[in-house]
């Protein structure tokens, strides 16, 4: 094969390029502002000091806006002057060129449109740096460098979106400016009440939040459906076995811990086993009897939702026609009628004579063959030809659809419901079950009455079931008879009045199945950029998927959390996340939910003890919270184990709720909620799904504080070791623990048992803990034991024993009874079979992990009652140590607000508050938290300003 002979040729041009600028123009910008301070007022709003080619022009550029910023004047004399201070001046050109800038400029009166073409000539270099990183991510990408496919692609957005949005963190902004901007704001509220930020509608909470700001995360949480509830004796069947039983029967065998699944609903339509991750009983309830034309019945509350051709819908808003699901395989046969409905919204703007021609049919073909239905075979030609996905599953789908006789009342039952997570749904009566209104109230604030573009990305509902919803909302047109089709004429009338505003409001819809962080990402950029996005909803938190394999569900939707926080920041708009409450309101009293009820969120006890890598010492939750103390340096694991300082921004009550100890077989301790999740080999899970033998991470290592203390500490002191001594160098640590373990401790050998025996004893739990963290620093991993006075922390291992004599000899004087112990232990070393029968007394070893952790199994968890728990938020690996055990963040360490969604008459039918809602703000970065009353209107599914006539 020939190879072309390239010497000689020169280099393409492109290479010699010199990146988009105007020197000129540059010189005349700053020229201007040297004659003019009106000009510097000019520029200041189009150009920044990144915009500028030349470093010499940027550094002038920021030492005038220094100098104007202070209200001092800016001229070559002043400039030069502050230069000089700095030791800049010879870097950039010297006191002559100042003057030949003002020499170059041709009238200081045009210095704005000069900005405009340094402030291009820089969107053109971005480009170009784009570019560049583009290409240099596919490259990497592909050699394997850059990670997956897809954060490639999400770079890559990014990249494309910075080129033209400017972040305002990044912006060089005159105190004058932002001064004038504030006031203008404090005098529209106090003018006229506005909020600030985009309205939600309800007139109490924004008062109190003043809008919904930009770069704000807003979760917005509440019980799914409050009450959706299967009557007692419902038949479910046990995957696992084969057999069926009642479904009161199914949650107590779940509930006992046996090994129970169920089959349940994927996206695409098909079936699989699924493990119910709760099992609930819901007390006595009104129940409904759903009737269908094959005889199947199912008994079940109101709200509960069945699987329609057009989506969910709940058993009340059901009516006789309607078609809902049953598994029944993959068989041919006709599908309902209501999926000719579908086909037409997914042909649009098609006619069928187009339709027909992309199948290869007759023009006048006419597939209306059984006015009753459609075969599955007919449907999936039209998804071919269509191109349609949803039809695709329709067609192949592992469904039957049987078609409702009658809906009535059949008086009141004990409740029971499942908890399937990801899919929400589950079989049951052998038909398909499943397990957000106050956002789409939001969104019709934003949109419809204020004219502001917002986005709803629905992982839920689809987008007709919306579209109804909001239609319902704004028309007054009751939701039930929508669906049913008994709209009379005074609805229709209704709905025409509304139809103009509605179709003219900027609110976009997005129901794309399994949505990713990193589309809705790219979507909600593209809006910003195209539409000036004022709001973004996603509907529903828990039911988004990166389409990894994770560790773990909370790590993936912590995660998604602090993804969404970025994109608010990023986009500037705020971001507002429908999320559910997990079952705990309704074991309460009073049902109200407060902060800690959000699922992939768990709390720990006030005593918890938290490990700062500042100090090396242990500070409890409680004492965080009471002293406000924020931006703490502690230890948390990074991905591959090791311990890291990462910065805890804050610490937070969580309310009242029931608390677990869990218990170690080291004898590490800590209290927690049932929802707290800790990592396991597996991956984090919360503590309620923990059993007896499971392993948890356990410090194995900590480093040296990074605050060193060179002291010499008290032994004791307050019932516990001094703080000063985690802040020891090792040599002085070594020395201390010496003396101590002279004071307190004992080292012998014992003979009958051929082993040795090191031991601290105390009468104080909290001095043998602060022990055991001390000897991490060296690598000694010690077992906390009770004794008869007290507790003694236990070095058992053999490698521990070695070097805890390790670090003693190096660090001080061997006390003489201890060296006749070292040498059996060297001895000891030395042998093998030594080592295996070390290994076998411990019935439970801790493994060491590749990290800083070893695996120490769970030997006990006891419910301690009811206590004020407390949380706390580290950004990035979003996990800390906690009394020597690794623990996870709460799921709302990254909202700057938490909106709580209450419904007394929900529980109690003869509530005098019937009707109304409470959304309680339980958090709010930038204010006060309180109760804001609404009315819920659910004919209408929505909730309304009480403060409206």
């Amino acid at each position: 094969m020939a190879v072309a002979d390239d010497r000689g040729i020169r280099p393409s041009a492109d290479f010699d390029r010199v990146p988009p600028q105007d020197l000129q123009a540059e010189q005349s910008v700053l020229g201007g502002m040297l004659l003019s301070k009106d000009a510097i007022a000019d520029v200041v709003e189009v150009v920044r000091g990144t915009d500028f080619y030349r470093p010499a022009h940027q550094t002038i550029f920021e030492v005038i806006l220094d100098l104007y910023g202070r209200g001092e004047p800016a001229d070559a004399v002043t400039v030069s002057a502050e230069l000089t201070k700095q030791g800049q001046l010879m870097r950039t050109g010297g006191a002559p060129y100042l003057h030949t800038l003002i020499a170059a400029v041709p009238t200081a009166a045009n210095a704005g449109y000069y900005a405009q073409i340094v402030a291009e000539q820089a969107v053109l270099r971005r480009l170009v740096e784009a570019g560049t990183r583009i290409v240099q991510l596919g490259y990497g990408a592909a050699q394997g460098q850059g990670g997956d496919v897809d954060d490639a692609v999400d770079q890559a957005q990014a990249a494309v979106y910075q080129v033209t949005e400017r972040r305002l963190s990044e912006d060089y902004i005159l105190l004058e400016h932002l001064l004038q901007e504030t006031m203008d704001e404090i005098d529209a509220i106090a003018g006229g009440g506005a909020a600030a930020g985009v309205k939600t509608g309800f007139e109490q909470l924004d008062q109190v939040t003043n809008g919904l700001h930009p770069g704000q995360m807003i979760i917005v949480a509440g019980r799914p459906a409050m009450g959706k509830c299967l009557a007692a004796g419902t038949p479910v069947v046990d995957v696992t076995t084969g057999a069926s039983m009642a479904i009161e029967e199914f949650v107590r065998r779940g509930t006992c811990g046996e090994p129970v699944s169920v089959r349940s609903m994927s996206a695409d339509l098909t079936l699989h086993a699924a493990v119910p991750s709760a099992f609930l009983r819901n007390g006595v309830r009104p129940v409904l009897r759903v009737t269908t034309r094959s005889g199947r019945q199912l008994r079940a509350t109101a709200t509960h939702p069945l699987l329609a051709v057009a989506g969910w819908v709940a058993a009340g808003d059901l009516s006789p026609g309607v078609s809902i699901a049953a598994p029944r395989g993959a068989s041919a046969g006709v599908l309902p009628v209501e999926c000719w409905d579908v086909v037409a919204e997914e042909m649009g703007t098609l006619s069928w004579e187009q339709v027909n021609e992309r199948c290869g049919r007759g023009r006048r073909h006419d597939w209306h063959v059984d006015k009753r239905g459609i075969d599955r075979e007919c449907l999936a030609e039209l998804a071919k030809a269509l191109d349609s996905e949803r039809l695709r599953r329709l067609a192949t789908s592992e469904l039957a659809w049987d078609e409702v006789v009658s809906v009535i009342p059949d008086g009141v039952s004990e409740v029971y419901d499942l908890t399937v997570e990801g899919s929400h749904n589950f079989v049951a009566g052998d038909l398909i079950v499943h397990n957000s209104t106050i956002g789409l109230d939001f969104a019709r604030s934003c949109s419809i009455k204020h004219g502001m573009t917002s986005a709803i990305f629905s992982l839920e509902m689809g987008r007709s079931e919306i579209t109804m919803r909001l239609l319902s909302a704004e028309a007054k047109v009751p939701l039930h008879h929508m669906r049913s089709g008994t709209m009379n004429e005074e609805d229709w009338t209704r709905l025409a009045r509304r139809m103009g505003e509605v179709a003219d409001a900027p609110l976009y819809i997005d129901d794309s199945p399994n949505l990713t962080m990193m589309e809705i990402r790219a979507k909600a950029r593209r809006l910003r950029q195209r539409h000036d996005l004022r709001l973004v909803i996603v509907d529903y938190l828990q039911l988004m998927t990166s389409g990894k394999k994770v560790e773990s569900r909370q790590q993936e939707v912590s995660e998604f959390s602090r993804s969404l926080k970025l994109l608010a920041k990023e986009l500037e708009v705020p971001v507002v996340a429908i999320c559910q409450l997990n079952r705990s309101p309704e074991q309460r009293q009073d049902k109200k939910p407060m902060l800690s009820d959000l699922r992939e969120s768990g709390c720990l006890a006030a005593a918890s003890r938290v490990l700062r890598a500042d100090t090396g010492a242990e500070v409890s939750m409680g004492e965080l919270v009471a002293s406000g103390e924020r931006d703490i340096p502690v230890w948390s694991l990074d991905e591959h184990q090791r311990v890291v300082p990462q910065t805890m921004t804050h610490a937070f009550a969580s309310g009242v709720k029931d608390v677990f100890a869990l218990r170690l077989a080291s004898g590490r301790q800590i209290e927690a909620t049932a929802n707290h999740p800790f990592l396991t080999p597996g991956g984090w899970r919360p503590l309620g799904e923990l059993a007896v033998g499971d392993r948890l991470a356990a410090l194995r290592r900590v480093p040296a504080a990074r605050r060193v203390v060179d002291v010499a500490p008290l032994r004791v002191s307050d019932g516990r070791l001094s703080r000063l001594a985690f802040g020891l160098p090792e040599a002085r640590l070594g020395k201390f623990l010496a003396d101590l373990w002279s004071y307190g401790g004992s080292v012998r050998w014992l003979v009958d048992e051929d082993r040795a025996d090191i031991r601290y004893s105390s009468a104080s739990r909290h001095v043998v803990d602060d022990l055991a963290r001390l000897l991490l620093r060296f690598n000694v991993f010690g077992h906390v034991q009770a004794e008869a006075s007290g507790f003694c922390l236990a070095v058992v291992e053999l490698v521990d024993q070695q070097r805890f004599f390790d670090c003693v000899s190096i660090n001080a004087a061997l006390p003489e009874s201890w060296r006749p112990v070292l040498l059996k232990l060297r001895m000891a070393a030395a042998g093998h079979e030594f080592s295996r029968r070390s290994e076998s007394r411990r019935s439970d070893p801790p493994r060491t992990a590749n990290g800083d952790v070893c695996w120490d199994s769970v030997e006990s968890i006891e419910s301690i009652g009811v206590q004020e728990v407390y949380d706390a938020t580290v950004p990035g690996t979003q996990n800390f140590i906690a009394d020597g055990i690794a623990v996870h963040n709460s799921l709302e360490q990254d909202a700057d607000m938490v909106v709580l969604i209450h419904r007394e008459d929900f529980y109690e039918r003869e509530s005098p508050r019937a009707g109304e809602a409470d959304l309680l703000l339980v958090k709010h970065r930038n204010g006060p938290t309180a109760t804001c009353t609404v009315a819920f209107q659910g004919h209408y599914s929505r909730f309304v300003d009480m403060v409206q006539p």
